[in-house]
């Protein structure tokens, strides 16, 4: 800007962006001279929609020379105090310098954050929606319009395991959600080990046993032939999957984490699960349960009563598998550098560093002209909660996928003590 010797330039920041190429999407790395010029701005992303201009008066065209004219001053006006600007800042750099010999003290002269920059095209939080779908990510787009259109509501730890919060339970599939990344992977971990661990079983076991003694204490007393009500050979809990809120309070006791890196593609490229999910959860819940045993009578002559009494072997066979997640804004995150376009990402894969996600960037390469779509602004989760207040609007929801009964490749023992039902007339 000003040649040899003058000001240090503001330092470009590196950033991934999501590109197409003969193998397909990839996330890549710009960095260096490739890299993203931090844009200093008054302006932030916009929440509410901008105020129309008032019209304007149509000008003569003696009113417009003398516009023009005025406009030709102020710049020139701008030009000199600029160049006035940059000797005295020049001249500063040179006394710093001095002074800094003379005490024999290293001189280090610190580097702009980035370029000072006025009326950037705007950005606003509705425009993410249409960005998402440019990008190949139509489920991302589907939740973000979702919220946005939503009356407003949070979903935070004090209200999250309630029943009737407002919720998707339609739109992602198990199947789905398996395509990507690792999560098949967790998938097979969850069934092969996680159900079967101690801490499964503990939460586990109270759920089947309240429901296997609550059918048995319900049935009247078998005739004397012995034969096992067919209502205490086992249940499902197939029925329940209708208000699938409660069913997940219910019968859930299992589940395993999916991170953020788990549903990216090759281990870098983010996907249409990581816009719509991100870390989400798979659970586990109690599916069919069968129950068997050795049943009879206890016979007291002396009261002239009769005691039915099941010792139980109960197994669990099969579960449902779902997951289950909050779309919400809860606590700092951010979330890309976004424009009407798509996204890119100054942050590396594990780190995201401070200093360079708080300004807006500008992608262009070289000496290219100004371009709308290499402007891109860092969005975080208080800028959708401060949409949301100014708004009225921005619904937090839960999203479930229906669940799929998955047989296990053992069953699971229920170990439960001896039943009897109260004692009746012989």
């Amino acid at each position: 800007m000003f040649g040899f010797g003058g000001p240090l330039k503001p330092e470009k920041v590196s950033y991934y962006q999501i590109t197409s190429g003969i193998f397909g999407k990839k996330w890549k790395y710009f960095y260096s001279s490739e890299g993203a010029m931090p844009l200093i701005t008054s302006q932030t992303v916009q929440y509410t929609q901008p105020e129309p201009e008032p019209p304007q008066p149509k000008l003569t065209r003696e009113q417009l020379k003398a516009k023009q004219k005025e406009e030709e001053l102020a710049a020139w006006r701008a030009e000199r105090k600029a160049e006035e600007q940059a000797k005295q800042e020049k001249q500063a750099r040179e006394e710093a310098k001095k002074a800094a010999k003379e005490k024999g003290e290293k001189y280090e002269e610190k580097r702009p954050e980035g370029e000072e920059v006025k009326n950037l095209p705007i950005f606003k939080l509705e425009y993410i929606p249409g960005a998402m779908k440019n990008e190949g990510w139509p489920i991302s787009a589907k939740f973000a319009q979702k919220w946005l259109d939503g009356s407003a509501f949070i979903i935070n730890d004090s209200n999250k395991n309630n029943v009737g919060l407002p919720m998707d339970e339609d739109t992602v599939t198990l199947k789905w959600a398996r395509r990507f990344g690792n999560v098949d992977d967790r998938y097979e971990e969850l069934l092969a080990k996680s159900v079967f661990n101690e801490f499964a079983l503990n939460e586990l076991k109270p759920k089947i046993i309240k429901r296997v003694k609550d059918i048995f204490f319900s049935i009247e007393v078998p005739n004397t032939n012995l034969r096992l009500p067919a209502s205490v050979k086992g249940f499902s809990t197939e029925s329940d999957i209708i208000n699938i809120q409660q069913f997940h309070k219910d019968w859930h006791f299992q589940h395993i984490k999916i991170s953020t890196r788990d549903t990216f593609k090759s281990k870098t490229v983010p996907t249409d699960l990581t816009g719509s999910l991100g870390s989400f959860a798979l659970y586990a819940a109690v599916g069919r349960v069968f129950v068997s045993g050795r049943d009879y009578f206890i016979y007291d002559d002396k009261n002239n009563t009769k005691t039915w009494c099941l010792e139980p072997n109960v197994q669990m066979t099969h579960v449902y598998v779902y997951l289950r997640d909050i779309y919400e804004f809860n606590g700092f995150q951010y979330l890309g550098h976004w424009n009407k376009t798509g996204l890119v990402s100054v942050s590396s894969i594990l780190y995201t560093p401070a200093c360079a996600v708080k300004h807006a960037i500008d992608t262009r390469r070289g000496g290219s002209k100004f371009q709308e779509e290499c402007v891109y602004w860092p969005v975080f989760n208080n800028d959708f909660n401060v949409w949301r207040e100014i708004n009225k609007s921005g619904g937090d929801f839960m999203i479930f996928s229906k669940p799929v009964l998955v047989e296990l490749p053992k069953p699971i023992e229920i170990p439960m003590e001896k039943l009897c039902l109260p004692p009746v007339k012989k």
